[in-house]
């Protein structure tokens, strides 16, 4: 489940992804420049989930 506080971290991180690319624009063709940035802002794989949001609690 994503929260409001994990929501502001994941669109913060995609911005920093965003704007580190649109820096030099010939990044965004480039697969080892965007996989670097995916990598160090968490938005791949189990970083993703692991760091934007949060376990659902059951009922109990």
């Amino acid at each position: 489940m994503v929260t409001p506080a994990k929501y502001e971290l994941l669109r913060a991180a995609v911005m920093k992804f965003a704007t580190a690319l649109a820096s030099d624009l010939g990044n965004w063709g480039e697969e080892q420049a965007v996989a670097a940035q995916l990598a160090q802002n968490k938005l791949t794989g189990a970083n993703f989930f692991s760091t934007y949001a949060e376990t659902c609690r059951t009922a109990s």
